[in-house]
């Protein structure tokens, strides 16, 4: 009786260990399982847009001023004075045409010119003295009148005939050589100031619109190095920038001036790079933050909406590891990242981090955890 008490108590006894081992291995592969779930994931910081960052612009020299120039009359050339190179004067003579057709005609215009005159003046005599009839005065004066505008067509093209310099400057180039037949306006040679040069740098409307239209931009001056000395630096000045953009690369034409160098042989054409502190010239963003370019992503159901747009997406994680997809505008790439700015203001801090490798294949509202690089790896 004792023996079979004793073998029903074994029994219970090692019933309710089997329940609670079954339980047990049921707990622990439900913890297996939801540890399983959680997806390793690299993670970087959002920082906030720092000041004093450069950014290195290509520059294309190009002459402050210039001018193609060309006689208004046809004829023969008859004198080229300059060479291409050369550096000439204001008003000094740079070339001529034969001349001595234009002479004639001008003494033709002259010599018509004092007849119409002599009876004119008779005319105003009889005619005080009422013995010519107002209507043969006016014919006069009208003869009077054309016989001027022919003399001074006449001393215009003389004058026309020969080519001064505008202004002081250098001969970049001349098209045609002595005994040439041209016709008026047939471009004859390009003169190009020699007192100052411009810098032309091509810029992404991601910047253009944060150049301010305050004096800042004004008075800030950028250093430019030129490719062919790229030990010696100048400073140059905001000049101009265009307002309508290039039709294939969408940017805009900025453009520097500065002295020309006298150490150096500056001339149109010749490269440099511009060195711009963007913080200095354009008006900075306070919402403006630096993420990882690995961090910025388009989800599929958003990729046919978003093409070809600057809006993008990035994983937020937030305190308890979940993820939050927040919607950014990204403004420009730099060495140390992207530069973006939260769509929603808020949604996105200096405070933050954010999923920096294959964002894409992590779900929103996901649980991750932090994936670190172990030594030796």
């Amino acid at each position: 009786m004792a023996y079979s008490k004793l073998i029903k108590v074994t029994m219970l006894f090692t019933a309710v260990i089997g329940v609670l081992l079954v339980t047990g291995c049921s707990n622990e592969k439900e913890e297996t399982s939801k540890t399983s779930n959680i997806r390793p994931a690299k993670l970087a910081q959002v920082k906030k847009l720092q000041g004093d960052t450069i950014r290195t612009f290509p520059a294309t020299v190009e002459p402050s001023i210039y001018a193609h120039l060309a006689f208004r009359v046809n004829g023969e050339v008859a004198k080229i004075s300059v060479v291409a190179g050369q550096h000439v004067e204001k008003d000094q003579v740079l070339a001529k045409l034969d001349d001595s057709d234009f002479i004639i005609q001008h003494k033709q215009a002259l010599a018509r010119f004092d007849l119409t005159k002599s009876q004119f003046d008779r005319a105003d005599k009889l005619l005080a003295e009422k013995l010519i009839s107002s209507a043969e005065y006016d014919q006069l004066k009208a003869e009077l009148d054309i016989a001027s505008a022919q003399l001074d067509a006449a001393k215009n093209n003389l004058k026309y005939s020969t080519i001064k310099a505008p202004f002081a400057g250098v001969v970049a180039h001349v098209n045609v050589e002595a005994f040439e037949f041209i016709q008026a306006k047939q471009p004859i040679m390009e003169l190009q100031g020699r007192e100052t040069i411009d810098v032309v740098i091509q810029v992404p409307e991601q910047l253009m619109i944060r150049l301010p239209k305050s004096s800042k931009a004004q008075t800030y001056q950028p250093t430019l190095i030129f490719d062919g000395e790229q030990q010696k630096k100048y400073k140059v000045t905001l000049k101009e920038h265009d307002i309508i953009p290039n039709s294939a690369t969408k940017s805009y034409q900025v453009v520097f001036t500065m002295p020309t160098p006298e150490d150096l042989n500056v001339l149109a054409g010749m490269t440099a790079a511009l060195e711009v502190e963007l913080d200095k010239l354009l008006t900075s963003d306070a919402n403006a933050l630096i993420v990882p370019i690995s961090s910025l992503f388009v989800p599929n159901s958003k990729v046919g909406e978003l093409e070809n747009s600057n809006v993008k997406f990035v994983l937020k994680v937030k305190g308890n590891m979940q993820t939050e997809l927040v919607r950014v505008n990204m403004i420009e790439t730099r060495q140390t990242g992207v530069v973006i700015k939260p769509i929603e203001t808020g949604l996105l801090t200096s405070s933050d981090r954010v999923v920096a490798a294959g964002p894409h294949l992590i779900s929103e509202g996901s649980v991750i955890s932090e994936w670190k690089q172990e030594r030796g790896l």
